[in-house]
């Protein structure tokens, strides 16, 4: 059976530094749309991240979303958000 048809969400989790030296989790929720399982499907992979960044009211959470509110709640430091994100670029852009 193809991967498209039986999965449901993935979790991804990366531990970062935080202001006290401890080391703490940003974590990165896709949940299995349609969309996501067509372009599982078509092999669309790379635009996987970009329907996880637009995708806010489906349960739907980035690596950088979650990078940023550590960053608001003064948990880790902006050098070490854009260390671990996945688009540096654009993360730096809110901070």
């Amino acid at each position: 059976m193809q991967l498209s048809l039986v999965l449901t969400a993935v979790v991804s989790q990366q531990l970062v530094p935080s202001v006290d030296g401890y080391m703490i989790p940003a974590f990165e929720v896709m949940t299995v749309t349609p969309a996501i399982r067509n372009m599982i499907r078509d092999g669309k992979i790379p635009q996987i991240d970009g329907v996880i960044h637009s995708s806010t009211g489906q349960a739907m959470y980035s690596m950088d979303s979650s990078l940023l509110t550590l960053y608001r709640e003064q948990e880790i430091t902006k050098e070490t958000a854009l260390t671990y994100a996945s688009n540096p670029e654009m993360l730096g852009r809110k901070l």
